[in-house]
């Protein structure tokens, strides 16, 4: 199963879906490695609508904005208080 794998793809994953303009540290060698997955991955493209290709613009396609979706939808964790003698779930 191949996942997004580090906080930086999903910041950048992020980024294009909010908005097309270059990633502040895009030219970095971790964030150009992590650009390269994202598009490899179908996940982003390059931003050639009208008027928006700049160098380093890119845009999440569909599969890359219904991660986000899925990202938004992701339930909080939840903590539960757990007595350390019995093992047991404490309610409060």
């Amino acid at each position: 199963m191949q996942t997004l794998g580090t906080p930086l793809a999903i910041e950048m994953l992020l980024h294009f879906y909010c908005t097309s303009e270059p990633f502040l540290r895009q030219n970095a060698p971790a964030c150009m490695e992590t650009l390269r997955m994202l598009a490899d991955s179908g996940l982003v493209k390059p931003d050639d609508r009208e008027g928006r290709a700049m160098e380093g613009a890119f845009q999440t396609t569909e599969r890359g904005a219904s991660l986000v979706a899925m990202l938004c939808r992701t339930p909080l964790p939840i903590s539960l208080w757990v007595d350390p003698r019995t093992g047991k779930v404490v309610d409060l």
